[in-house]
């Protein structure tokens, strides 16, 4: 029978030791992860282009199908119009809240209302 002493370390861990023979298992596992990514991200998008709710139409009467998608209509445009209210409303109480604070400043109000809170703090 033969030693085996004389086999190097890689030889004596097995086939798939072998250097030139790593790479080519990094790239099959590196392919089959990116093959699994890539059935994710399209199970992912379908899902996000079908939306949260589920569409629910009247196949066999058309009357309420129509009366369904007017009502949605309607709303969507009163929703688009209570936002565009709501913007400007903020933007006109920020112009508010910048003049105001303009003019306090320009008087000299909130400076004298620092110098009174500390000369009481600290003494005169």
């Amino acid at each position: 029978m033969p030693k085996v002493d004389h086999l190097t370390s890689l030889q004596q861990q097995g086939p798939h030791a072998h250097p030139r023979e790593a790479p080519v298992l990094e790239i099959e596992e590196d392919m089959i992860e990116a093959k699994a990514r890539r059935v994710l991200h399209a199970e992912m998008s379908k899902r996000l282009e079908k939306g949260p709710m589920e569409e629910v139409m009247f196949k066999d009467d058309e009357e309420a199908a129509r009366r369904v998608l007017q009502l949605e209509k309607r709303l969507r445009e009163i929703a688009k119009i209570g936002v565009i209210k709501l913007s400007e409303e903020v933007r006109d109480a920020r112009t508010r809240c910048g003049e105001g604070s303009r003019v306090l400043g320009s008087e000299g109000v909130v400076g004298i209302a620092k110098k009174s809170m500390m000369s009481r703090a600290y003494g005169p």
